[in-house]
């Protein structure tokens, strides 16, 4: 298990991720694929970037996206179930891009859901879920990540599930991202998570 990391580190990897996005796949932005197709393309450069910013576990981790099974866990997250106040039918609960080990259940370094857009608004229930689920299935960290590319901006929300939520924005300009913005309590809007269902069909009761 990786310890010790901070959220400025989890911060930066994940801008540095999407600069590469920016400049190798503009067109992808530009023909408004669908965002499994942008989620695709940031984990392949997520992956890339794991021995700058994870070293000495280079060899131990690997990023998947819509990774829907946690090996020898006990829980099976295609299974699980997410219930929001506005939504008339259960989500069934699945990771936009985790980083992890996928041998190893204890280490889980990363849950991530991604937004494409510029109005932060649309990330509150992201925040809200990639939060609670960090804490659930016991990752070490979580962050929503809305990525403004008309602007080249990018605002991300880091978490550990317990601590205060963190706020960052980063600017890409002349070919590096800029810190625009860092907040280390984040005002979040207030979303109700209502229940949450495992397999075995028990509800889990989280109210924000």
């Amino acid at each position: 298990k990786i310890t010790m990391l901070k959220y400025k580190h989890i911060s930066l990897y994940i801008a540095e991720a999407i600069k590469r996005l920016y400049e190798r796949d503009s067109l992808l932005f530009e023909a408004s694929v669908h965002e499994i197709c942008i989620n695709h393309r940031l984990a392949i450069y997520l992956e890339q970037l794991i021995p700058d910013y994870f070293y000495p576990y280079t060899e131990d981790l690997s990023v998947d996206i819509e990774f829907n099974r946690t090996p020898i866990d006990t829980h099976t997250m295609s299974q699980m179930k997410i219930v929001f106040e506005s939504d008339m039918e259960p989500k069934q609960i699945r990771p936009d891009i985790i980083l992890h080990h996928r041998g190893d259940p204890l280490s889980k370094v990363l849950w991530l859901e991604v937004k494409i857009g510029s109005d932060p608004y649309i990330c509150t229930k992201d925040i809200h879920k990639a939060n609670f689920c960090c804490n659930y299935f016991k990752y070490e960290f979580a962050a929503s990540i809305l990525i403004n590319h008309p602007q080249r901006r990018v605002r991300l929300w880091v978490m550990n599930g317990s601590k205060p939520i963190e706020e960052y924005e980063y600017g890409y300009e002349n070919g590096v991202m800029l810190p625009y913005y860092e907040c280390t309590n984040a005002e979040i809007e207030p979303y109700p998570l209502l229940i949450m269902t495992d397999k075995n069909g028990k509800d889990r009761i989280a109210v924000f």
